[in-house]
């Protein structure tokens, strides 16, 4: 359960560099912030925190970005918790598959401050927080 009124973003990356980078970012721009660097630990860390955004990287090792949405879409938790996919490749196909998975938005690295917490301050406003208490 969180500790403060503060949004809280779960952000996913196998990269110790990016998820330092973004916990920054994030926190600079008054969130809360949870990190994982990996697939299965952030699914449990999304089941048990509730956040109330995802940025999720989708080259990981263990399990990639596409694998994770899927498998969050399948609990009532964490199903209507949007996701922003984050990636090194801009592709169509790529974009596709994550519109598919409804996903919310894509973010292609490196990435810039201003547009990282402007998308994340849009899709707060668009999904206001499911949680309750």
């Amino acid at each position: 359960m969180k500790n403060s009124n503060k949004p809280l973003v779960l952000v996913v990356d196998d990269d110790p560099k990016t998820l330092f980078i973004i916990d920054r970012i994030l926190k600079s721009g008054g969130y809360d912030v949870v990190t994982s660097d990996s697939g299965s630990d952030a699914i449990s860390v999304a089941v048990e925190k509730k956040p109330d955004l995802i940025l999720l990287d989708i080259m990981m090792h263990e399990m990639d970005g596409y694998e994770v949405a899927a498998k969050l879409q399948l609990y009532q938790e964490t199903s209507d918790i949007p996701l922003i996919f984050l990636t090194a490749y801009g592709g169509k196909q790529s974009r596709t598959w994550a519109v598919a998975l409804g996903v919310v938005d894509y973010l292609v690295k490196p990435l810039d401050k201003d547009l990282i917490l402007n998308k994340i301050n849009k899709y707060l406003q668009t999904y206001p927080s499911r949680k309750t208490g």
